[in-house]
């Protein structure tokens, strides 16, 4: 264990809690009812027994604190902003502010490296070949850095603080959503800032998203407006109009669907094809911060400022289950690239990770 995270966790006690947990989840009662669960699930699903959840329906879940991994780790002050795993999943990057970039080894929980920022960082992502991770931070600017040696590689330089701050899929590009209401758009290769979208202007905007055929940028913001631009010219192509304000936005893996979550604890599913509502989830939040589709498209998962972490299981839009949270809120969800984990991160300062359970159309072992 290195000297900085000694430093930066309260007790020797807490950064045990990973070993200690995974223990208890493979040897203690707690994965037999885990196990039981799954079991009773992948009958029904076998069987056909029961009658089916209506579409889109939102029954009581199951709190399965069992599910929980992890406290990776609990910082004395301030709050996690940001959580994201690398493409190749050896990494999972951990954003608290005011301090800089963690990044941990996914596997053992240790730190691998730390990149030094002292500012507040609002959002953190990696490139899609994993060489480089962004982080949006509130003095307005993005700095682009070198996963490898934590070196510097470039700034970015924005408005207001950077909310979110995701690369296009073949890692070209850079949209920034920026405090003055503005998405910047640049090109990672020389900083060239490629154009401005103004039509948030006197908005505030809380995230952006890629296609991921790279050719739609998606921006929502607090005035319950998602604004779609075509990304070869920065042209605006239609604006979708939401019930509240926009907290988060995220496409679906194969492109057909886009999901937004709002102020007033819904997720909107929009599909993409003519851009018509198809579906509104609602469950037992008022806020939602922010939604992430797993890597094979079948899960959402949605964090609240209320505390807990919803998954739900796209297809029909049933709520699976709540995996308890963190009480101050949750800013940030992301799974693994292979699906099997999911990284929540909250105001409280902890990041805790979830063992994800076999999906009914994907059963993993």
């Amino acid at each position: 264990m290195s000297p900085r995270q000694r430093r930066d966790l309260k007790s020797d006690d807490e950064i045990r809690v990973a070993s200690l947990a995974q223990h208890i989840i493979r040897e203690g009662a707690a994965m037999k009812k885990v196990n039981l669960l799954l079991i009773c699930l992948l009958g029904l699903l076998i069987s056909g027994c029961g009658p089916p959840p209506p579409a889109w329906s939102t029954p009581t879940p199951t709190v399965v604190s069992e599910w929980e991994v992890a406290r990776l780790a609990l910082w004395g002050r301030g709050f996690v902003n940001g959580v994201a795993f690398s493409p190749d999943g050896r990494f999972l990057a951990v954003a608290p502010t005011p301090r800089g970039i963690y990044l941990y080894d996914p596997e053992t929980l240790e730190e691998v490296r730390f990149i030094e920022i002292n500012i507040g960082v609002r959002s953190v992502a990696f490139s899609p070949d994993g060489e480089i991770v962004a982080s949006g931070l509130d003095d307005g600017r993005v700095l682009l850095s070198r996963v490898e040696d934590g070196t510097l590689v470039r700034a970015l330089q924005g408005e207001g603080f950077m909310t979110n701050v995701p690369f296009s899929p073949d890692g070209e590009m850079l949209a920034a959503a920026c405090g003055d209401g503005v998405v910047r758009v640049w090109r990672v290769a020389d900083g060239t800032l490629l154009y401005s979208l103004e039509g948030h202007t006197d908005d505030y905007i809380n995230g952006v998203a890629f296609s991921p055929d790279g050719s739609i940028l998606a921006a929502g913001s607090k005035k319950s407006t998602v604004k779609l631009w075509r990304v070869d010219d920065g042209t605006l192509l239609r604006t979708l109009q939401a019930s509240s304000w926009i907290s988060s936005l995220a496409f679906s893996p194969d492109g057909q669907t886009l999901a937004s979550a709002d102020g007033n604890g819904t997720v909107h599913i929009w599909r993409v094809e003519d851009w018509s509502l198809l579906h509104t989830l609602g469950g037992p939040v008022e806020y939602l911060q922010v939604v992430a589709f797993s890597p094979d498209g079948q899960l959402l998962a949605s964090g609240s400022f209320d505390g807990p972490v919803l998954l739900w299981r796209v297809e029909d839009g049933t709520l699976l289950h709540t995996l308890a949270g963190d009480v101050h809120g949750v800013m940030s969800v992301a799974f693994s690239p292979d699906g099997r984990t999911l990284a929540s991160a909250s105001k409280g300062g902890t990041v805790r990770l979830y063992r994800v359970p076999p999906t009914g159309g994907s059963q993993r072992q």
